[in-house]
């Protein structure tokens, strides 16, 4: 089944199952961060979220309950990106990347030499 997820200016995540007729039921609503959230990504088991509160929150997407966080931003978090299911990387207003290993969520790298804040990054 697909799932639709949001991130709210008033600190949620809220997630849509989309059914086979292409219609949508209520999944969740999690209070997900201390301020807006500014970035979303789904992958396999993985549910991240990051926000202005400069955390990342992890959260197991088919429990729907929530893993832990990662805080080693100085900024808010503008977005992540999964790479397959074993890496995530996250992009900060502090001019910073960090590349996190999703098996025990240990940060690999910290990416810097930006002179803005990251505002998009992909994989392929």
């Amino acid at each position: 089944a697909s799932v639709v997820v949001v991130g709210t200016y008033e600190r949620t995540l809220c997630g849509w199952d989309l059914r086979d007729d292409s219609s949508f039921s209520p999944a969740f609503n999690h209070p997900a961060h201390l301020g807006p959230v500014k970035s979303v990504a789904l992958s396999g088991k993985y549910l991240v979220s990051g926000g202005s509160d400069e955390e990342v929150r992890i959260f197991h997407s088919r429990r729907r309950t929530e893993i832990g966080s990662l805080m080693r931003h100085q900024g808010p978090i503008t977005c992540l990106q999964f790479f397959r299911e074993s890496h995530l990387i996250s992009g900060s207003d502090d001019h910073s990347m960090f590349v996190w290993r999703t098996k025990d969520w240990e940060c690999l790298s910290v990416l810097k030499g930006h002179t803005g804040g990251v505002i998009a990054l992909d994989v392929h």
